[in-house]
């Protein structure tokens, strides 16, 4: 059918106080139109109302952020904007205009600041009365733009990530609501269409949640709690993956600034991930490091929330680097007292396969010697190592009952409070070495 006229397009708001991310889904709409269901503060030092300049040439992020000059400044189609307001008791916004219809092409740029990781974030928005799937909209956009969606969650005061099936938060999906306003980064200038197409039939539709794990990869979610703060960091593997950043199964982690708040991702080559999609490992431990930006004193913990597609077997251990001790966090979360001190990198992940119960491959090293001393495991090197060891101690069984690093330099180690039975065989192996010791102990 063909629209005739004006369109009023209302959206309902009722989750909290605070910056809430909009776009308009008219084409000829201003700011005014926004402005008769909040204040727009424009005349303060602090306005209510946002859009981000991609070009500003600064290498800080936040630095992009601008306020408009006037509320009869128009609302450019695909253009997002950060509205400031309260929604605790539920808000109607509504747009009058003439509305979007066929293909919308979104320009998006790639302005380079001297800091990589700063550049190619656009801030735009669904142009349509009616959700869109993201999942089409990356489909058909240029090769240039990674494949993953952002959006801020105002109740939690965090951004939210999608990328190739997978989420954190796990309710989060592909559907973007209509006048919703959502990141992407791009690696080069390019347009990004977003067609009617694209856009879901029914306007009522939250979307079909395709749960993790779904197409039969191993993943599991980590979570860091404490201080009335709760973020989540997502591992995953799959084929044609790697382990450095893949544009279309990783999603970077955004920081939400928000005082007092800590930061939780994976680490990376191009900084923290928040979804880190990995090349599928086979017997060999995955070493993992975290980046845990401590903002407020006090007691945390790290769990593992949800953990699919694994073997049996397989472990998550979490390596506490600052106390030099190990924790399965498939048998239960781990507390700590976090300190605005601590490195980022204080914690690491080993992802531990279950072991074959053969020994019969097992290679002897000379230049290691592990004997029992006391009620303690001794192991002595005839070369010092010039690089950290990660020592795994199995059963006869092939399950992991130990696990520590050897810090460099040293020719002599002691392991205390093992807690091994005295007439059983165990396995020990230096990983890196590539060299592993049967005894008996």
């Amino acid at each position: 059918g063909t629209l005739l006229g004006d369109a009023t397009v209302q959206r309902y708001i009722d989750n909290g106080l605070g910056h809430h991310f909009l776009t308009s889904p008219v084409s000829n709409a201003d700011l005014s139109e926004l402005g008769d269901d909040f204040t727009l503060n424009l005349t303060s030092a602090y306005p209510f109302i946002y859009y981000y300049d991609e070009t500003n040439t600064s290498p800080f992020k936040s630095e992009g952020w601008s306020s408009p000059s006037s509320s009869s400044d128009p609302m450019t189609v695909g253009m997002g904007f950060s509205g400031y307001f309260s929604a605790d008791g539920g808000r109607t916004l509504d747009i009058t205009g003439s509305l979007n219809s066929g293909s919308v092409s979104i320009p998006i740029t790639n302005t380079s600041s001297g800091d990589p990781l700063s550049d190619g974030w656009n801030f735009i928005g669904n142009p349509f009365a009616s959700p869109v799937d993201f999942d089409l909209v990356i489909q058909s956009a240029p090769a240039s733009v990674e494949d993953a969606l952002y959006r801020w969650n105002p109740v939690l005061e965090q951004y939210v990530a999608y990328v190739d099936k997978v989420s954190s938060s796990s309710s989060f999906n592909s559907i973007i609501p209509s006048m919703q306003g959502f990141w992407i980064k791009t690696d080069a200038s390019a347009n990004l269409v977003i067609d009617a197409s694209m856009r879901v039939e029914d306007p009522a539709v939250n979307g079909t949640f395709l749960k993790s794990g779904s197409d039969n990869n191993p993943l599991f979610r980590l979570q860091l709690n404490g201080q009335g703060y709760s973020l989540e960091s997502v591992v995953r593997y799959k084929p044609n993956a790697s382990n450095m950043f893949d544009s279309q199964f990783d999603a970077h982690y955004l920081s939400s600034d928000v005082p007092g708040s800590p930061e939780f991702a994976s680490a990376s080559d191009v900084g923290p991930l928040t979804i880190n999609t990995r090349l599928p490992f086979t017997n060999t431990p995955d070493l993992i490091p975290l980046h845990c930006v401590i903002a407020t004193d006090g007691i945390y913990s790290i769990s593992l929330t949800e953990i699919s597609n694994f073997n049996q077997n397989d472990l998550i251990i979490l390596e506490d680097v600052l106390l030099g001790t190990t924790h399965v966090l498939n048998q239960s979360a781990y507390t700590f007292v976090g300190s605005t001190l601590d490195a980022a990198t204080r914690f690491i992940v080993r992802v531990v396969p279950a072991m074959m119960t053969s020994v019969d491959d097992v290679t002897f090293d000379e230049s290691i010697q592990i004997f029992k001393c006391n009620d303690n495991l001794c192991i002595n090197l005839l070369n010092a190592i010039d690089q950290p060891q990660l020592v795994n101690i199995y059963n006869k069984v092939g399950q992991l009952v130990f696990s520590t690093r050897l810090e460099s330099g040293l020719l002599n180690y002691s392991l205390n409070n093992l807690n091994l039975n005295v007439n059983d065989i165990y396995l020990v192996k230096l990983e890196s070495m590539d060299s592993a010791v049967k005894l008996k102990w």
